[in-house]
């Protein structure tokens, strides 16, 4: 039986292992794989520091596992509208 998993050679199908076998690498997928989600929920779900689940989420792009959107802020910082003060 031959599988097929869309990986043109071995090089590669071993830095996904690798990216999913490091810190937060599955947690993210399984997050993901029940719909998009923002850093923030990545974020409360993993027990990763920021700056670990950015790279993590950056190598999981890089590789084509997740696609990965920038959204404006929530809620959005001042600027501008009018109110208080």
């Amino acid at each position: 039986m031959v599988l097929y998993i869309g990986m043109q050679d071995s090089k590669t199908f071993k830095r996904v292992l690798k990216a999913l076998s490091r810190e937060a690498g599955w947690d993210i997928l399984n997050v993901i794989a029940k719909g998009p989600a923002r850093f923030m929920e990545l974020e409360a779900t993993s027990e990763v520091s920021p700056r670990t689940l950015s790279e993590r989420l950056k190598e999981l792009a890089e590789l084509e596992l997740i696609n990965r959107k920038a959204f404006a802020e929530v809620p959005p910082r001042g600027g501008g509208g009018g109110g208080g003060g």
